[in-house]
């Protein structure tokens, strides 16, 4: 207000207040002064005016607190999507500016921040500023989230291919990612059926044929989760040691008993075409011993008895063995 000589004041106000100066303050106000503040001035010829101020008083308050989260986790696969929301309390009309390693991120603005460009060890927090007249300190910065993102390479697959016999096995060989894997042989494109393991053994191969083996990672964020390796049949399978140790393997075709005739004690296992184990060192795998014939050299004394009567009719793969286990002899078997 204008001060004019010969003019008077008199305010009253919340809280017993009074005044009679033009511009009256209050020290250390609270909010008891809060209400409507009323002025009288009069002039020296005695005419008067009434003036009604009202008037707000607002605590101080503190700065305002601000706690971050994230969705689905701090732990990611690399190229995942993740979702930060901010949480504020004590703050008027909140603006937001989130950060990554102490820069702000361009455009992220909003309480809520979804973004997949992330990297390991990438710290995340997010700046608040109230609109608040009465926080001396109107800004505050988050807890820090820091970001784990995690990037597992594929199993690193080679193959390692033996023919004995009449058979020929593929083996594939993993020299990280053991865990979580399953396994598919292909043969020229084509899955083989059953042929789910990590060993794949057949006798049917032509030149020319492509084997490969596929294989998939259930493990999380192993970026790519599969991988291939193939080999080309160059030549047909020879038959190596179709007559090695004097092995005999009869009646083939056999319908339930498969009798095996060796110069030494053997073990047998009997396999699908796909390898997988049907009949091994089973009570009726045979222990064969010879004995030394009247005029020398070593006869059989019995031959061994094996007990096909459960397999299904069909063709598998007989694999006779020493007692050491050094395998003797691989032969195709037809069961009738």
């Amino acid at each position: 207000m204008v001060s004019k000589a010969g003019v008077s004041y008199s305010w009253t106000g919340p809280n017993t207040f009074s005044a009679t100066i033009q511009n009256p303050f209050i020290a250390n106000a609270t909010s008891a002064n809060t209400g409507t503040y009323h002025a009288i001035f009069t002039l020296a010829n005695g005419c008067a005016d009434t003036v009604n101020v009202p008037a707000t008083v607002s605590p101080l308050t503190g700065p305002p607190i601000i706690n971050i989260s994230v969705s689905p986790s701090d732990t990611i696969c690399a190229g995942a999507n993740i979702t930060l929301t901010a949480t504020v309390s004590n703050a008027s009309s909140p603006a937001y500016q989130w950060r990554r390693n102490g820069v702000d991120i361009t455009g992220a603005t909003s309480s809520g921040l979804t973004t997949g460009f992330v990297n390991n060890g990438d710290i995340i927090t997010c700046k608040v500023t109230s609109a608040s007249l009465c926080q001396p300190v109107d800004s505050a910065i988050s807890n820090a989230i820091t970001m784990h993102v995690l990037l597992i390479p594929p199993p690193n697959l080679t193959l390692i291919t033996y023919a004995i016999g009449d058979t020929m096995t593929f083996s594939g060989h993993i020299t990280n990612g053991n865990t979580g894997l399953t396994y598919q042989w292909t043969r020229n494109g084509i899955n083989i059926p059953g042929a789910v393991q990590s060993s794949y053994t057949t006798w049917a191969l032509n030149p020319g044929d492509i084997i490969c083996l596929i294989v998939h990672s259930s493990v999380p964020c192993t970026i790519p989760d599969s991988a291939i390796a193939c080999t080309t049949i160059t030549t047909g399978i020879s038959n190596l040691q179709s007559s090695k140790n004097n092995i005999l393997i009869y009646p083939n075709p056999a319908s339930s008993v498969l009798y095996i005739e060796a110069t030494q004690k053997v073990n047998i296992n009997i396999t699908s075409i796909e390898g997988k184990v049907l009949l091994h060192n089973t009570s009726s795998t045979p222990s064969l011993t010879s004995r030394e014939g009247a005029e020398g050299g070593r006869v059989m004394e019995r031959p061994g008895e094996v007990d096909i009567s459960s397999l299904a009719p069909g063709i598998y793969l007989i694999r006779v063995y020493d007692k050491d286990g050094l395998l003797l002899k691989v032969e195709k078997l037809v069961k009738e």
